[in-house]
């Protein structure tokens, strides 16, 4: 005989009262669960991206390589916070066109960027509003191991920093990070390195050509003089950029590689 209970009754989001014999009139709303994070289908399209467990990922499945899109910056306020600062950057750098110097290119470079970073932040926002998956986790093997995976005793969660630690499996480190309660995967941690210091290399290259190209214009006693502080303050800031993104790279590293050793029994997060 089935014990008193909630049970569903055939209506989607509402449970009844069993009292071991016959149904009640007692009825209650129940919370839908949202499915676990893994690899899923997103509703509407045929790509396979990353599910965090209550939100649709910037990574995603594509030939077969696990990547992340471009400028998918999380949360979303961040994407539209550097595409900001790259536009306000532009419009700085845009009086100083009238005096040549290749300032206009510079300037709708800076444009166009900042746009990037922004479609990204919009995309972002999209995916934060799509439904949950619809279908069955996907088994795909580029992807594993999975969190969760075990392979050994000591599987688990591993602190890497204060705030963020890996998958081991009991044999392996596995290519996810988990931040702040988010798990997301890092495949593609090598390349993002690799390309965010070439990124960095070159903004910081054109600050310092451009603060060069601002002192010799300061030095000079003619009408372009008068844009050197403007052309000098602009080149500050892309050094600070460029610092700044190396900083930030410097301090991702653990979360971007795998590391190379096991774990420290001690780091396991229980």
């Amino acid at each position: 005989m089935t014990q008193p209970g909630w049970y569903e009754t055939g209506t989607p989001g509402r449970e009844r009262w069993w009292d071991g014999t016959a149904w009640s009139q007692h009825e209650r709303e129940v919370a839908a669960t949202a499915p676990p994070m893994g690899w899923y289908i997103q509703p509407g399209t045929d790509q396979e991206r990353w599910w965090t467990g209550s939100f649709w990922s910037g990574y995603v499945i594509r030939r077969g390589v696990p990547v992340a899109e471009p400028f998918a910056v999380e949360p979303p306020g961040l994407g539209w916070f550097v595409g900001g600062m790259l536009a306000l950057i532009a419009a700085v750098m845009l009086p100083l066109s009238l005096f040549g110097y290749g300032f206009a290119g510079l300037s709708g470079g800076f444009v166009v960027l900042g746009v990037m970073f922004m479609r990204g932040a919009a995309k972002a926002s999209r995916r934060k509003k799509s439904p949950p998956p619809r279908t069955a986790a996907l088994d795909n093997s580029v992807v594993r191991p999975l969190p969760g995976q075990q392979d050994g005793p000591d599987a688990g969660w591993y602190r890497l920093t204060a705030n963020a630690s890996r998958w081991w499996t009991g044999t392996t480190w596995a290519h996810y990070v988990s931040e702040r309660g988010i798990v997301r995967p890092s495949h593609f941690g090598p390349r993002m390195i690799r390309n965010t210091q070439v990124l960095a290399m070159i903004v910081g290259g054109i600050g310092a050509l451009l603060l060069v190209i601002g002192i010799v214009m300061a030095m000079q006693a003619s009408l372009s003089a008068s844009a050197a502080p403007g052309l000098i303050g602009v080149s500050v800031v892309l050094l600070f950029t460029g610092a700044l993104m190396l900083l930030t790279l410097l301090a991702s590293r653990r979360l971007s590689l795998l590391p190379t050793h096991p774990p420290a029994p001690e780091t396991r997060v229980h």
